[in-house]
């Protein structure tokens, strides 16, 4: 009866020996595990100011000395080459009544456009003028508040009250990097971008 027992365990063991390794021969063969439809939700990144949970250091816009607004600014975020959706959150921490926020969706295909910065330090590898940015609003699956189709088309959002957010959805990208050229008056804004993968 053990002798047996001792074959019936042996046989299962070599069994789970058998199937274990027709699935390891079958992953290898295939690549590997594959990815899941509709891609991986990567971690949120960073694209104006910076968010931790529900902790927010926005990116001031003040009216300028002559009544304007602040300078456009471009702030790039790099995104994989596989990258086929991305989701920018625009969220604003302060506003007074006379704020605005506008902004310009754009894309590269250069290499170290994630690296642009808003000097112009000869120490710097790139700067932002060295980018070549392209508009890529033709890719929103939804808009802010309105969109005024101009050279670049520009997102418009007035009067946006604090504690608010809005989202974007831009569909079949294909860049290295992604960017917002942004300005605004009267207001504190944070932006983050969230991207998805095509199989």
């Amino acid at each position: 009866m053990k002798e047996f027992f001792k074959t019936i365990v042996f046989i299962v063991v070599a069994i789970l020996v058998i199937v274990s390794a027709i699935l390891l021969s079958n992953t290898i063969r295939n690549g590997g595990v594959e990815t899941p439809f509709g891609g991986q939700s990567n971690v949120p990144l960073d694209v104006i100011g910076t968010k931790v949970g529900t902790t927010t250091n926005p990116i001031q816009f003040r009216v300028t000395s002559t009544g304007g607004q602040t300078s456009s600014t471009t702030y790039p975020v790099q995104i994989s080459e596989g990258t086929d959706l991305a989701i920018i959150t625009i969220g604003v921490d302060k506003a007074s009544s006379s704020a605005n926020f506008i902004t310009s969706i754009l894309g590269s295909y250069d290499p170290e456009c994630y690296t642009a910065t808003t000097t112009t330090s000869n120490t710097n590898r790139v700067i932002v003028d060295d980018v070549h940015w392209v508009d890529i609003a033709d890719h929103l699956a939804n808009t802010v508040h309105s969109t005024i189709l101009t050279a670049t088309s520009v997102l418009f959002w007035n009067n946006p009250f604090a504690g608010t957010t809005k989202s974007l959805t831009l569909e079949n990208l294909n860049y290295n990097c992604i960017a917002l050229r942004a300005t605004g008056s009267s207001t504190e804004v944070w932006a983050e971008v969230l991207t998805k993968e095509y199989n």
